[in-house]
């Protein structure tokens, strides 16, 4: 079988399931094969396909585990590790901060955003990949949906790429 044109990046083939979740709530509940089938006629790389869904079933392992109402002890003064900062660029960090400010993410939102944004690349991210991570955090996690749409809906998209 020839694909289409191929689509090399995890964030892609992330950012494409996301996209067809929100269209339709039953797309997750599709059979893994048949999602695989749709992202490789989607032009999607085996690999990337495959690292993709490991980094969703990631995802939602984290978000089942985590209560509403749970609270991550984190002194007020984290600190972002060194091996965080060699993928979160100063403007990445900004951003998650001033989500931190406007009470988008708390303490155990940004952990798993921290975590998720660790697990994605090993690359530093764009502002737009990063954008892209914590709407996917948040629209995982139980009672987030009022995070989720300040988020989709306000101005808290990144002008910078």
């Amino acid at each position: 079988m020839t694909k289409s044109v191929i689509k090399d990046s995890v964030m892609e083939v992330l950012m494409y399931i996301f996209e067809q979740s929100e269209e339709s709530e039953n797309f997750l509940t599709l059979p893994r094969a048949d999602i695989e089938s749709m992202l490789d006629k989607e032009g999607f790389t085996d690999d990337d396909i495959h690292r993709s869904l490991k980094w969703l079933d990631g995802l939602v392992a984290l978000c089942e585990q985590a209560q509403p109402g749970d609270v991550v002890k984190v002194s007020k003064n984290r600190m972002i590790s060194p091996q965080e900062q060699s993928l979160l660029s100063v403007a990445c960090q900004g951003y998650l901060l001033r989500l931190e400010q406007q009470g988008i993410l708390d303490d155990l939102t940004r952990e798993l955003v921290l975590d998720r944004a660790m697990a994605l690349s090993d690359k530093t991210l764009s502002m737009v990949e990063l954008h892209w991570v914590v709407q996917m955090v948040l629209f995982n996690l139980p009672k987030r949906g009022h995070e989720f749409m300040m988020i989709e809906q306000g101005d808290f998209t990144p002008r910078w790429h």
